[in-house]
């Protein structure tokens, strides 16, 4: 089970790349209509993470088998393992929010590689630990298979299409190409991550116009509707209080 959360992880962290390119098709087949649109929006998101959360899940009955069999009890067997599942759960959490994403360069793509190497990796020691004949042959092919998979998993996503907010565009965006043309146009200002959100900002070579990205939706740019509606919001709480300094 741990060699296929690996496996299927990084089998399906190259398809991320595809996912804008994938909405913009979606949207011209369906036109844009609410039911077909956001059950394909559902298989997309089922694609990546379907197969992997599955055999996640899968490890927990195993693992309880394992610890009654050792303690002898059913109850106390389960409620043990319940225990070291929840444990586990809040540390990885912890980890993963407050350690590894915030960490120098790691970001999402890193991270997900990360666990997937250390899921590939107690896999192989388990197999290897298992005491069966085919100990050797499962360790190995497992090691083979993840070291293929590696590469290309680990190509850089790109950045710039992932977060800048195609999806908020797709009635106005007429082709695939056309999508790349438009992204073309954007040079990339700043680009962040952490553990709550991914941060670009980028340059129209055309407007000049500054945008700010947030998890992919634009929430402010130098564009002049975008100002007057900035103008505006700054102005009226001045307006509407009796003693400006306040709202300072």
């Amino acid at each position: 089970l741990e060699l296929g959360i690996a496996a299927t992880v990084l089998a399906s962290t190259p398809l991320v790349d595809n996912y804008p390119s994938a909405l913009v098709k979606a949207y011209h087949w369906t036109g844009g209509a609410f039911v077909p649109m956001n059950a394909i929006l559902f298989g997309i998101a089922m694609s990546l993470m379907l197969v992997p959360t599955l055999l996640m899940g899968g490890t927990f009955p195993i693992i309880s088998r394992i610890v009654v069999n050792r303690l002898g009890g059913f109850v106390r067997g389960v409620g043990v393992a319940y225990a070291l599942n929840t444990l586990g759960g809040i540390i990885g959490a912890v980890t993963a929010a407050f350690i590894v994403l915030p960490a120098a360069s790691m970001g999402a793509q890193r991270g997900i590689l990360l666990s997937a190497a250390c899921n590939g990796l107690l896999g192989i020691a388990l197999a290897f630990m298992s005491g069966k004949k085919l100990r050797w042959p499962v360790a190995l092919g497992g090691a083979a298979l993840l070291g293929a998979l590696m590469s290309p998993a680990a190509t850089p996503w790109d950045t710039k299409k992932l977060g800048s907010g195609i999806y908020y565009d797709l009635q106005d965006i007429e082709s695939i190409q056309d999508m790349e043309d438009r992204l073309a146009k954007e040079i990339l200002l700043y680009e962040g991550e952490d553990s709550s959100a991914m941060v670009l900002v980028s340059r129209n070579q055309e407007n000049r116009s500054i945008a700010l990205h947030i998890n992919g939706k634009p929430v402010a740019s130098s564009g002049f509707m975008d100002m007057v509606i900035e103008y505006m919001l700054g102005h009226l709480p001045v307006i509407l209080t009796a003693d400006p300094k306040e709202v300072v």
